[in-house]
């Protein structure tokens, strides 16, 4: 009955237009989800009838069942217009129940993201109490959905608390939805791109916070949907692996090399983003591959020390990205 009672009162949050006309709702769906796990039953509580058929090992299990249920239920048909901001992670094949680790990691990095491209000078530390209070979203619910027929995703819902600095943060997000838009269409010119960005905006800084919100092998994420009022459009932009390369040809042309010959250690080679890091005494570096040549040795030289050689882009706020031409040992 406790969690009866809890999911009540959830739906009243929730729902409260449903709720209003059919106060009822939460024990018409209990009903019919033990009418459907126990076909001509008698009325008795789950409970009971797990004892009365010999179940009670399953008591808590479909009891998590029940409330999975009923908690998807309680969601609008299109929940990226009842919110903000909203994610939707998807995660790989091979990930049937999805982990907390995978969405913990992923928003911390939106925040920093939102964090630099809404402010509006400097990339690095905190910014003003305002705007920290601007990408302070509140988190209403989160879903999580395991593997079932359609690949293991999780929905992360957010609502921005209100804010003077709203504005600025609507606009950074704009910028990020412009690169993944451009960089979803591999024929578009970066010329195209800019003309999308704030006359004062530099290409090659949103470009690399935009590549940071690319989804990795690392966490098991092969596409993120970010959609939302915040967000431009009827539809949430979709950010794929592939872009990253995409983004990188934006600061490879609107920034001069400057020559890059490290020894470190090679960490999470991607195949899909074509990338790697490489881990230089405390400073790591995001690299990418001249040719496949040098994607495939990064792949056997995965965890060792390796003499890497390439040309090194820095943008605006020091940031900086490795096109890597050559590994030695």
């Amino acid at each position: 009955m406790q969690v009866l009672q809890l999911l009540e009162f959830r739906s009243v949050t929730l729902r409260p237009e449903i709720e209003k006309s059919n106060p009822r709702a939460v024990l018409d769906e209990y009903h019919g989800f033990l009418r459907q796990t126990f076909p001509e039953a008698p009325p008795y509580p789950l409970f009971g009838l797990t004892k009365r058929y010999g179940r009670e090992s399953e008591f808590i299990s479909l009891l998590k069942r029940l409330s999975e249920h009923i908690v998807r239920d309680m969601q609008p048909d299109n929940i990226f217009a009842s919110h903000d901001l909203v994610l939707r992670l998807w995660l790989r094949e091979s990930v049937s129940i999805p982990r907390a680790s995978s969405l913990s990691s992923y928003y911390e990095e939106l925040h920093r993201v939102l964090r630099a491209v809404s402010r509006p000078t400097g990339t690095r530390g905190r910014a003003s109490h305002e705007l920290e209070e601007a990408i302070d979203f509140a988190m209403p619910d989160v879903i999580v959905v395991p593997a079932n027929g359609v690949p293991a995703h999780i929905v992360l819902p957010l609502d921005q608390v209100e804010s003077s600095r709203s504005q600025e943060v609507q606009r950074g997000l704009a910028q990020l939805v412009a690169v993944n838009d451009w960089a979803a269409t591999s024929n578009a010119s970066i010329e195209s791109l800019i003309d999308k960005l704030p006359e004062e905006e530099f290409p090659e800084r949103v470009a690399l916070l935009a590549m940071r919100l690319v989804p990795s092998q690392e966490e098991s994420i092969r596409m993120v949907e970010l959609g939302g009022r915040f967000i431009p459009g009827l539809q949430p932009v979709k950010i794929q692996p592939y872009y990253a390369e995409r983004m990188f040809t934006v600061v490879k042309e609107r920034r001069p090399p400057q020559e890059f010959d490290e020894v470190g250690i090679i960490r999470a080679v991607d195949i899909d983003q074509r990338s790697m890091r490489i881990n230089v005494d405390k400073r790591s570096y995001k690299c990418f591959f001249k040719n496949t040549a040098v994607l495939k040795s990064a792949l056997e030289s995965l965890g060792q020390r390796r003499r890497v050689s390439g040309e090194l882009y820095r943008t605006r706020g020091s940031s900086t990205v490795v096109e890597v031409t050559n590994l030695a040992d």
